[in-house]
C-alpha cells in the first residue's frame, strides 16, 4: 500500500515523467571517465614495466654473481704444476680478453688434492666452462697430464662480449694489481669483468667486476 502511494506521489510531481540525464551531462561524464581510465591505464603500464625491469636486473645480477663466484674460486687456486717428464708448467695455458685456460688445485670430486685444467670462454652470448681432470703419472704421483675433457657447462648468458661492446672479460695484472702483465711469468692477479645483458646500457645489463689475486704464482710453460 505504501509502495503504491509513493509511486503515485512521484508521478504527480512536475516533470517526474521527463526526469533523466541530458546529452551534455552524458558527454561530460564520458569525458571524465575517459580521463580517469587513461590515467589509471598509464599508471598500470608504468608499474608493469618497472616490475619487468626489476625482475630482469635481479635475474641478471644473480646469474652474474654465480658465474663470477665460480671463476673466482678457480682463478684464485691457479697453480704451477709438473707434467710428465718433470717439466714445470705455468698455471695459465692460454690468456685472452674473452677466454682463459688455467690449471687449478680445486678438487670438488674427492678428498685428494688433484689439479684440474679449466677453460672459460665466451662462445656467442654464452660463458662456457670446460674441465679436464688431471691424470697422475704411473711412476710419479706429482706429475699430471689432462688428456680427457670431463665436463662442459654454460655458466651464464647472455654475456656481452668485447666484440659486442662489452668490457674485456679477463685482464692480466702484475702483483700490484694495476700494471698489465707482459706474460704468464708476471701474472699476479686477474681482473674479471662480467657483463650480463643484451646491451651495455645499465637498464639492460648487470656488470660485476672482481680482481682475483693468484695465490701460487706462475712460471712459463704449456701442458
Amino acid at each position: 500500500m505504501i509502495r503504491v502511494v509513493r509511486q503515485r506521489l512521484r508521478l504527480e510531481q512536475p516533470g517526474a515523467r521527463d526526469a533523466g540525464v541530458s546529452l551534455a551531462e552524458l558527454l561530460v561524464a564520458m569525458m571524465v571517465f575517459a580521463v580517469l581510465l587513461s590515467l589509471t591505464g598509464g599508471f598500470m603500464i608504468s608499474a608493469y614495466r618497472a616490475n619487468q625491469t626489476n625482475n630482469s636486473v635481479d635475474r641478471t645480477t644473480r646469474t652474474a654473481s654465480t658465474a663470477l663466484l665460480q671463476m673466482t674460486r678457480m682463478i684464485r687456486a691457479a697453480s704451477d704444476f709438473k707434467t710428465t717428464g718433470g717439466v714445470s708448467s705455468s698455471a695459465f695455458v692460454t690468456m685472452g680478453s674473452s677466454d682463459v685456460t688455467l690449471v687449478s688445485y680445486v678438487n670438488l670430486a674427492d678428498a685428494l688434492e688433484k689439479p684440474v685444467k679449466v677453460q672459460y670462454v665466451v662462445e656467442g652470448t654464452k660463458l662456457v666452462e670446460r674441465r679436464w681432470a688431471g691424470q697422475q703419472s704411473v711412476n710419479d704421483a706429482t706429475l699430471y697430464t689432462f688428456p680427457t675433457l670431463t665436463s662442459t657447462v654454460t655458466l651464464a648468458e647472455p654475456v656481452l662480449a668485447p666484440a659486442a661492446g662489452g668490457p674485456a672479460l679477463f685482464s692480466y695484472l702484475q702483483a700490484d694489481r694495476s700494471t698489465l702483465a707482459a706474460d704468464v711469468t708476471a701474472i699476479g692477479a686477474v681482473r674479471v669483468q662480467l657483463q650480463i645483458g643484451t646491451t651495455s646500457r645499465g637498464s639492460d645489463s648487470t656488470l660485476l667486476v672482481n680482481t682475483v689475486g693468484i695465490n701460487n704464482g706462475s712460471s712459463q710453460g704449456t701442458p
